[in-house]
């Protein structure tokens, strides 16, 4: 099962395919909201998820089950030095921090599913408890950024249109 959350919490899964084909059916519907929610979706786990992988490759983290000493060994391009922080938990806390925000509604299970993805990592033994948090911290950071420029650009819209019309 843990496997399963874990290869569903990588990058395409999390962020990029749901993004990009929400914006895709939102230009080709001429659905501007949903293109916009598709395009800040995919930004907000590419700025998690990119960010973090930035940083685990600078930092040099074992990962629990690399069996060296703790510490940071400096940039590195090995696997085993990549546990910190977790790009599965940045993506995906990108991701469901940005639906909680946009749509409150979707939050509960967002980020429970989020959730699910951090635990598989540290259960999977890929990474520690602490490569999770600072991996969801730039997720949520994201997250809520890019979801509350979202709903601002949403509330401008609506306050501009005529009445009577609703936003396509």
């Amino acid at each position: 099962f843990a496997r399963a959350v874990s290869f569903w919490g990588d990058y395409p899964f999390v962020g990029l395919i749901q993004g990009l084909g929400l914006a895709i059916s939102g230009f080709r519907s001429q659905r501007k909201n949903l293109a916009r929610f598709g395009l800040a979706l995919l930004l907000a786990s590419s700025t998690a998820g990119l960010t973090t992988n930035l940083l685990r490759n600078s930092l040099g983290r074992p990962r629990p089950m690399a069996k060296m000493p703790d510490g940071l060994y400096g940039p590195s391009l090995q696997y085993k030095l990549h546990g910190s922080p977790s790009g599965h938990a940045g993506a995906a806390f990108g991701a469901a921090t940005f639906v909680a925000v946009a749509l409150p509604p979707l939050g509960v299970p967002a980020l429970g599913l989020a959730s699910g993805i951090a635990w598989s990592r540290v259960y999977l033994r890929a990474h520690h408890p602490t490569d999770v948090a600072f991996g969801a911290f730039f997720g949520i950071w994201a997250g809520v950024g890019f979801g509350l420029n979202y709903r601002r650009r949403n509330e401008e819209i609506s306050d501009s249109a005529p009445s009577g019309f609703e936003q396509r």
